[in-house]
């Protein structure tokens, strides 16, 4: 196990900094980078890492020269995937509607951004060594067995769990809340599809402002018809959220071995209740979760924007629906199955009445 860094206090200057320029004053004031930094600037938020976030990792690779060589790759090429995709988040996500607004504020590829001093204090601190680290069974797909990585972490947030201030804590920090595992397939996954590094940032062209909506209703049937056809391979990806995001096509590329390598996420609430036999319905406390999906699991419920409800998360796979579920943020998984089942149903139907014809 790495020794644990320590990371500078988050001063005043990243939470509300001051520019000469009052448009640009505002606008950064009014970055959801400065938001994270609040939180990660509060000691009593993390007093076991100050000023930092990331995971825990516990590895379920066998042991071996070879294979430890091959875990340590993985888990470099994840942290520095991880890195690369905070410092892109000034081209993506909610910034990109400041740039929209105000073009000639947006920083450069080359330009210091305050996403660069969010990826500098990921660390993620990886355990090898746990009580039956052996006995992790992930050899039958669908039939995953990580509890002893799940035993461990619970007794780790036992060792580590953080006093409370009055009758709640400040925030919920996601260190504490979340641990991520890395198995044999999972590390394959890294291997075979994150390059050994990220490319280097490119600006992004910005294509024109969302359309605007007469009502919050006329926006929720758009943007679940347009979900509904994401949920189709063959339809095409229709959203206005944020109009056109126009990447170079490496950043393209490179997002989507962010979407496609993914290793398995565990939460501690879920996994406290699957180990006292409580009865929380048909999912387990661990999934697969990708890349792209990690940054927001992370912030957004330190920021409590998601709710602690892991079914409400958990996605089935389109293609191996009944053996493989993702984690994924925003809440949607509901709709998400929900749509799926239907859409199986409806198939199996008509493959039913063709037979019988």
């Amino acid at each position: 196990m790495a020794s644990i860094p320590t990371f500078s206090p988050i001063g005043h200057d990243l939470v509300y900094p001051r520019f000469d320029d009052p448009t640009k004053e505002r606008v950064e004031q009014g970055r959801v980078v400065r938001a994270n930094f609040r939180l990660l600037g509060d000691l009593k938020f993390g007093p076991y890492l100050p000023y930092s976030w990331g995971f825990t990792i516990y590895r379920a690779v066998p042991p071996g020269p070879e294979q430890d060589a091959r875990f340590a790759e993985g888990v470099r090429r994840l942290t520095e995937w991880m890195r690369w995709l905070a410092r892109n988040r000034r081209y993506t996500d909610e910034d990109v509607r400041m740039w929209q607004a105000h073009p000639d504020l947006m920083p450069q590829p080359a330009d210091h951004d305050a996403w660069d001093d969010v990826a500098d204090r990921l660390w993620n601190e990886v355990v090898e060594d746990y009580p039956n680290a052996d006995q992790v069974d992930t050899a039958e797909l669908g039939e995953e067995d990580l509890s002893p990585a799940g035993e461990a972490f619970l007794a780790w947030h036992a060792a580590h769990e953080r006093p409370k201030f009055g009758d709640r804590f400040i925030a919920p920090n996601s260190r504490y809340d979340f641990c991520l595992v890395i198995d044999e397939t999972a590390l394959r996954s890294l291997e075979g599809l994150l390059p050994a590094e990220p490319p280097a940032l490119k600006a992004l062209e910005l294509g024109p402002k969302p359309p605007q909506f007469q009502s919050w209703e006329e926006e929720c049937r758009y943007g679940r018809a347009a979900f509904e056809a994401l949920l189709e391979p063959k339809m095409v990806d229709t959203s206005p959220q944020y109009g056109p995001m126009l990447l170079p096509s490496e950043q393209e590329r490179a997002k989507s071995f962010c979407r496609e390598a993914w290793v398995w996420i565990l939460d501690r609430d879920t996994m406290r209740r699957y180990r006292d036999g409580e009865d929380f319905g048909e999912f387990p406390p661990w999934a697969r979760i990708q890349l792209v999906h990690i940054y927001a699991v992370w912030f957004r419920r330190a920021n409590e924007c998601e709710t602690t409800s892991w079914e409400r998360h958990v996605e089935e796979d389109k293609w191996q629906w009944d053996k493989v579920r993702w984690w994924v943020s925003g809440m949607r998984a509901t709709i998400a199955n929900e749509i799926r089942r239907r859409h199986r149903a409806e198939r199996a139907a008509e493959a039913a009445a063709a037979i019988n014809a």
